[in-house]
């Protein structure tokens, strides 16, 4: 579940948007981008109800938009049975071609419960390594073929292992995707919205870092009022210069700088008193 989600200004210069929306299309693209249920792969568990309740709308209102944005705009699908929204060209402005991100990516997919939303989300994760990334929101407006053809056509050209590889990764990808989860979380708590290149900036440090590092470094960011993901960058880099490897190698470090800071000032102030004492003995004589 995000936290946090962002939606460029451009959003509202695309021509889909500025030509084909309503006043009623644009609120609802929206919700559907930004609301709680959201995550990495653009497949999402929400029901209708749920949705009339967040938008303030009646379930039949809510169902006509989706009719709309499947049939008219072709953006959205949806599956009444499972209750999943499937976010058509959300890959292409939330994914990166990183392999970072083949563990969280692949653990959102595997709990896909459409089978045509999951090979069709699966097909466009054996492709992305091809799939230019461009780090500003726009509408993708060259869906114009029907709906059941675009997930037919997907179905059809989609590779047999691209299911095959989510149960070979499944046991291994726990610990990372809940590590990732945890990382992901907090920074949206503390400092923002996280977008493709921040996520794969906090991703690179995982592979020799644990979490803990991770979000200490965050924690020092937002006590330094300096919330940028290369401030963080920064302080994970010397740390990995240094040689850390856990927290309580940091801890350790910094409980040594803090007695050498106290004995300094002890020996600062011992100094003071003496030359003091000595001024003032002169001016006595």
């Amino acid at each position: 579940m995000a936290i946090y989600r962002s939606i460029h200004t451009t959003f509202w210069e695309d021509t889909k948007v500025a030509d084909d929306f309503t006043p009623e299309d644009k609120y609802f693209m929206l919700y559907c981008l930004t609301n709680s249920h959201t995550n990495l792969c653009g497949c999402y568990e929400i029901s209708i109800k749920q949705m009339a309740r967040d938008l303030g709308y009646n379930e039949e209102t809510v169902k006509k938009l989706i009719e709309r944005f499947t049939n008219v705009h072709k953006i959205i699908f949806y599956d009444e049975t499972n209750k999943e929204l499937l976010i058509k060209n959300w890959h292409k402005y939330n994914w990166t071609t990183s392999n970072k991100l083949d563990k969280p990516l692949l653990k959102e997919l595997e709990n896909i419960k459409t089978a045509d939303f999951k090979r069709f989300v699966a097909d466009l994760y054996n492709k992305r390594y091809t799939v230019s990334i461009p780090y500003i929101y726009t509408m993708d407006t060259t869906v114009t073929v029907a709906v059941s053809n675009t997930i037919t056509n997907s179905i059809n050209n989609i590779n047999n292992n691209s299911i095959n590889s989510i149960d070979k990764e499944k046991k291994s990808d726990d610990h990372f995707h809940d590590t990732t989860k945890n990382v992901f979380q907090f920074y949206e708590e503390n400092i923002g919205s996280i977008n493709p290149v921040t996520a794969e900036l906090l991703i690179s440090y995982l592979d020799d870092m644990p979490e803990e590092m991770i979000i200490e470094a965050i924690k020092i960011a937002c006590l330094q009022n300096v919330r940028k993901p290369k401030y963080i960058g920064g302080i994970l880099d010397d740390w990995r210069k240094k040689g850390y490897k856990v927290l309580a190698d940091i801890e350790g470090k910094n409980k040594t700088e803090v007695e050498e800071d106290e004995r300094i000032k002890k020996r600062d102030e011992w100094r003071l008193r003496i030359t003091k004492e000595f001024n003032e003995k002169n001016e006595r004589k």
